[in-house]
C-alpha cells in the first residue's frame, strides 16, 4: 500500500474546540482573604461551609440581619490592597453561584472598586465604584448562577473618567440590601466567583515542548545525580523522541555540593561528575545544555532590599562560571548559563529593589560574557499577576534596560501551581512580557509547569506536593503558549521521566503518542522500548518493538483492511495504496495492546 502525506495521531487526540475563557477569582476555601463589615443598619457573619457548596468542597456561608428600613444593607468585601487585579482581557462578565433560603427578602448587588494609582486605596479622587444590581433572588433555595455583564455596571461613586477600568481593580463587594420596611434576616451561600472573557482559545497547534529543566538529586526524585554517561544518553534519546533538544540544569552548584568535578570552590564540601557526564552525553545526542549557577534556599527568605543579598551571591556565581567554563568550553553543546534564583514581580515592585535586582543580573551577565560572548544568559521569572499586565510590561522594560546582557527570558506559566489561568492570564501577560523582550532585543521563551500541585501555598499551608499533570492540559498549555514562542520548556523532567514511577511514565507515554518528530533512524535504546514505536519517514509508516505483535488495520467504519505480523526487534514498514481517510492500527499480542490512529491524505 502507498500512504501519502501520512501523519501519526494518538487515538485520544484532543478535540478541536473554540470557546470563551473563564478565570476563577475566588473559590471560598478560607476566610483569611475576606473582610466583612457590620453597619448600624445590620450585621453579617461569615464562615466556610464544607457541607453546602456548588462545586469543589466549600462555599462561603453568610448569616445576616437587616434593620427595619428599606435600603439597609450588609456586605461581603474583598480587598486586594496594592496587588491590583487586571480583568481587562476581552471582558465579558463576572459570575458567581448563589443559594438562598425560602421566604427570604432582599436584593443582591455586585460591585467593583477601582484603584487607578494602585496605592491600595480605592477612594482617591480618580477612583470609581461600579455596581451591578442582581435583584431579589434570595428566596431561591437551589444553586443558581448570577451573571453580571460588564456592559451593565453603573457608576455609583467617584469622579474619574466614567469608564470602568478593568485593569485597576482593587476590590469586589457583594451587598445584601433590605427591600422591605421591616427587619429581615437570613442566610445565603456564595461559591465560585469567576471572570469571563470573550477570548476564543483555539485548542490546536503544531508546536511541541522543545526542552526541559531537570533538578539533580542523588537520593530523592530522579536520583539522576548518580547517572552514568550512558544513562544520560538513554534519557536524552527519550527527550529527543518527544521533540526536545534543550536541557536546562536547574542548579550547577547547590549549597555545598558541586555537580561537576573538579571544583576548588571554597564553599564546596562535595563534588560529583554529573555535569561531566551530561555534557559528554549531550555531545553524542545533540542536546543543547544550559548550566544553572549557584543556589541555596536562603534566597527564598533573604532581604531583597539589602545589597549584601546580591553581592554575596555574585561571588559564588562568578566561581561557578569560572569552573564550568574551564571544564566545558570546548563542548559545542554547552550553550550558556541559567540564573536559578527565582524572580517575581511582587518582591521587586519598588524601584530600589528592582534596580538592585537588575544591576545584579547585569553583573552576572557581564562576567559570563567576558568568558564567551556567545554563551547565553537565561532567567525564568515567576510572573504575578501581582500587577496589571501593562505595569508588568513597564517593569520588564525597566529591568532589561539595566540588565541589558540577559539573552533569554522564559517566564513560568503558573498553571501547575494554580495561580494562573491558562486562557486569560497567559495570553494577557505573556503578550506584555514578550513586548518588553522585543523592545530590548531579548529572546522570549516560555516555561510550562508539567505538574499539578496538590498541597502547599496557595492551596493550603502544608508542604509543597505535586503530581504529573494530565497530558490534555499539557497540550493545551503548549497550544496557548505557542503563539508567543517556539521555544517552550517544561518544568521539570522528573514529572515526565519514563520509568521513574507509574504517573511519570504515563505522562511521558501519553505525550510521546501525541508527537511526530520525524525521526530518521532508530536509536540504540529502542531495543529497550516498553511500548511499540510508530513514526513516519517520507511516505512510510515504521513500527518497531521489542515484542512480537499482530497488527490489524481498520478503516474508520471498523472494516478490517489488513493484518500484519510485527516481529520483535525488527522494523516493519507499512506502505500500501489506501484511499484518503482515517485508519486505526491495533497492535496485540494477548498480553499487551496498543491503538494508534493514522491519517492518509
Amino acid at each position: 500500500m502507498k500512504i501519502k502525506n501520512l501523519n501519526i495521531i494518538f487515538i485520544f487526540l484532543l478535540q478541536i474546540n473554540v470557546f470563551a475563557s473563564q478565570k476563577q477569582i475566588e473559590n471560598f476555601k478560607t476566610l483569611t482573604q475576606f473582610y466583612s463589615s457590620a453597619f448600624p443598619s445590620g450585621n453579617i457573619s461569615l464562615n466556610v461551609d464544607n457541607v453546602t457548596f456548588a462545586e469543589g468542597n466549600s462555599s462561603l456561608a453568610c448569616t445576616y440581619n437587616l434593620a427595619a428600613q428599606s435600603g439597609s444593607f450588609v456586605e461581603i468585601f474583598r480587598s486586594y490592597a496594592t496587588n491590583t487585579q487586571d480583568f481587562s482581557f476581552q471582558p465579558q462578565s463576572f459570575d458567581f453561584q448563589l443559594k438562598g433560603q425560602q421566604n427570604q427578602n432582599g436584593n443582591i448587588k455586585f460591585m467593583l472598586y477601582e484603584d487607578n494609582n494602585m496605592n491600595g486605596s480605592p477612594f482617591d479622587i480618580e477612583d470609581e465604584i461600579w455596581s451591578f444590581n442582581v435583584g431579589s433572588i434570595l428566596n431561591v433555595n437551589t444553586w443558581q448562577t448570577v451573571s453580571c455583564s460588564v456592559n451593565q455596571f453603573v457608576r455609583i461613586a467617584g469622579a474619574g473618567d466614567n469608564k470602568l477600568t478593568f485593569n485597576r481593580i482593587n476590590a469586589w463587594r457583594i451587598v445584601v440590601e433590605n427591600n422591605k420596611s421591616n427587619a429581615q434576616s437570613g442566610k445565603i451561600w456564595i461559591d465560585n466567583l469567576n471572570f469571563n472573557s470573550n477570548y476564543q482559545s483555539s485548542q490546536i497547534s503544531n508546536s511541541n515542548i522543545s526542552g526541559s529543566f531537570i533538578q539533580l538529586w542523588n537520593t530523592d526524585g530522579c536520583k539522576c545525580g548518580q547517572w552514568t554517561q550512558n544513562d544520560w544518553e538513554v534519557q536524552m534519546q527519550k527527550m529527543k523522541d518527544v521533540c526536545m533538544n534543550k536541557l536546562v540544569i536547574q542548579y550547577g552548584f547547590y549549597h555545598d555540593n558541586a555537580w561537576y568535578a573538579p571544583s576548588t570552590a571554597s564553599f564546596k564540601t562535595y563534588q560529583n561528575n554529573t555535569l561531566n557526564n551530561i555534557l559528554s552525553a549531550a555531545n553524542n545526542k545533540n542536546i543543547d545544555i544550559y548550566i544553572g549557577l549557584y543556589f541555596d534556599e536562603t534566597w527564598n527568605t533573604a532581604d531583597k532590599s539589602n545589597n549584601a543579598t546580591y553581592t554575596n551571591l555574585l561571588t559564588k556565581h562568578q566561581t561557578v562560571i569560572d569552573e564550568t567554563y574551564q571544564l566545558f568550553k570546548s563542548n559545542p553543546h554547552f550553550k550558556g548559563w541559567y540564573i536559578p534564583q527565582e524572580i517575581n514581580d511582587l518582591e521587586w515592585k519598588s524601584v530600589n529593589n528592582r534596580n538592585l535586582l537588575a544591576n545584579w543580573l547585569q553583573s552576572i551577565s557581564i562576567y559570563a560574557k567576558a568568558k564567551d560572548v556567545n554563551k547565553k544568559i537565561m532567567i525564568a521569572p515567576y510572573f504575578g499577576p501581582n500587577q496589571p499586565a501593562d505595569v508588568l510590561e513597564s517593569w520588564y522594560n525597566q529591568l532589561l534596560l539595566i540588565a541589558k546582557d540577559i539573552d533569554i527570558v522564559a517566564p513560568q506559566d503558573g498553571v501547575g501551581t494554580t495561580t494562573k489561568d491558562l486562557d486569560t492570564d497567559i495570553p494577557l501577560y505573556f503578550n506584555e512580557i514578550k513586548n518588553a523582550c522585543n523592545n530590548n532585543q531579548v529572546e522570549f521563551w516560555a516555561t510550562i509547569e508539567s505538574f499539578q500541585q496538590t498541597a502547599g501555598w496557595p492551596i493550603d499551608n502544608g508542604t509543597f506536593r505535586a503530581i504529573p499533570a494530565e497530558v490534555n492540559r499539557i497540550q493545551q498549555q503548549v497550544n496557548e503558549i505557542s503563539q508567543f514562542s517556539n521555544s517552550i520548556l517544561q518544568f521539570e523532567w522528573g514529572y515526565m521521566q519514563p520509568n521513574l514511577n507509574d504517573a511519570t511514565s504515563k505522562l511521558y507515554n501519553d505525550y510521546l503518542a501525541l508527537q511526530n518528530c520525524n525521526l530518521t533512524s532508530l536509536s540504540d535504546d529502542y531495543m529497550n522500548l516498553e511500548k511499540p514505536k510508530i513514526y513516519q519517514i517520507a511516505n512510510k509508516v515504521h513500527i518497531f518493538s521489542n515484542d512480537d505483535y499482530v497488527i490489524e488495520i481498520f478503516n474508520i467504519q471498523g472494516k478490517k483492511m489488513e493484518e500484519l505480523y510485527l516481529e520483535k526487534n525488527q522494523e516493519t514498514q507499512i506502505v500500501n495504496n489506501y484511499n484518503s481517510g482515517i485508519y486505526i492500527l491495533k497492535l496485540n499480542n494477548n498480553v499487551k495492546s496498543y491503538t494508534f490512529k493514522i491519517s492518509v491524505n
